[in-house]
Formats: structure tokens, C-alpha cells, sequence
């Protein structure tokens, strides 16, 4: 799809600047072998390759140095891991459960916050801030990284333990959403792509 919009996007460009601009006129003296009739499109043609170049030179240049690609997927233990399933987890009899959570990055980890949305009845049991109602994980530091950037792609898998707090023996399920804090992102949130799944905790 995109190919195509740097295409059309490439043409309008270059149309609007051989009407400003006839860069075989400028360089007449070299180019005579060039029939006259054929200028526009010739024109036309230049100016669509130099547009295409530049914008694909633009284009690495933001994806080296600001995109990043993260997944965080949440899967049980002997199970296969698959962002687009929903792992249930139950509570056992000691009012105890855990999800493991499979971090994925590559890209720049300045400012990349995970945010988990837990029941008001779980508590967990991990090293994890609480903020706004969500619990939230610092990219950057849970990867322990000196720097905002990685070129190659490195993850992470750990134990997410839980414990019921709260009256016990109801019957309860809920599902918990893996969200990026795009509002600490600012621009950047348009050059980050994340995949999250979901997972459910029952009682």
C-alpha cells in the first residue's frame, strides 16, 4: 500500500516541479540529442526519480534512527507462545496464579512504558510500578539497556506472579489489556509499532 502512496505522491511532486522548474533546459547544452517534444515527459521522469530517491532516503533515515518495533505477549507456562490468543489463568486454592510476559524490542526504548490494567481484587507480586490505576514497565530499564537505541532485536521473557487481595471465594473473570503509554511518547508514537494480546485471570 505504501508503495503505491509513494508513487502517487512521487508523481504529484515531480509534475509540480518540471512545471517550475525545466531542468533540461538548464543543462540544454549537454542534452541536444533530446527531441523537443519529448521534454515534459523527460522532465517529468527525472524529477520522479530524484523525488522517489529522496524520499526513500528520508524514510531509512527515520526508520534507523525512530522506529521501533516492540511486542509484549502474555503466555502460560508449557504453552506456545501466540500474540493473537488469550491465555486464562485461575487462581489456585492458596489464592495464588502467575502469566509469563514475552518482551520483544528492536528500536529506540526512550520513553516506552507498558502499561498492564489489573483488577482492583489482584495484587501482583513482581517488581512493577503502579500508576494511574495501571501497572506500568519501563522498557529501557526492564532491558537494562546503557542506551535509548538497539539496532538488533532483543527480548525478554520473566514470571508475572499474582495473588487475589481482597474477599475470596467469588466467582470472577477479567480481562487484562497490554497497552503502550503512547502519551509519553509524543511524536515518536508515530514511528512505534506495538502488538500486544490480552490474557484472562478467573476465580
Amino acid at each position: 500500500m505504501w508503495e503505491y502512496i509513494f508513487s502517487i505522491l512521487s508523481l504529484i511532486i515531480a509534475y509540480f516541479l518540471s512545471s517550475c522548474f525545466d531542468i533540461l533546459d538548464f543543462f540544454s547544452r549537454f542534452l541536444k540529442f533530446i527531441p523537443k517534444d519529448k521534454k515534459i515527459e523527460i522532465n517529468v521522469l527525472i524529477y520522479v526519480g530524484m523525488v522517489d530517491f529522496i524520499i526513500r532516503f528520508i524514510i531509512d533515515i527515520i526508520n534507523k534512527n525512530f522506529k521501533t518495533n516492540l511486542s509484549v505477549v502474555a503466555f502460560k507456562k508449557n504453552e506456545e507462545i501466540n500474540e493473537n490468543s488469550i491465555p486464562i489463568i485461575e487462581l489456585n486454592k492458596t489464592g495464588v496464579t502467575e502469566i509469563k510476559l514475552k518482551f520483544e524490542l528492536k528500536g529506540n526504548a526512550k520513553n516506552l512504558r507498558v502499561l498492564l490494567d489489573l483488577p482492583n481484587w489482584i495484587q501482583p507480586q513482581a517488581n512493577v510500578l503502579k500508576e494511574n490505576g495501571s501497572y506500568v514497565y519501563d522498557v529501557k530499564e526492564l532491558f537494562g539497556l546503557t542506551k535509548n537505541k538497539t539496532e538488533k532485536k532483543i527480548s525478554l521473557k520473566f514470571d508475572f506472579p499474582m495473588i487475589i487481595y481482597g474477599e475470596e471465594g467469588i466467582e470472577r473473570e477479567f480481562e487484562v489489556g497490554i497497552r503502550l503509554d503512547r502519551k509519553k511518547l509524543f511524536l515518536n508514537s508515530f514511528f512505534c509499532t506495538f502488538k500486544s494480546n490480552s490474557f484472562k485471570i478467573k476465580t
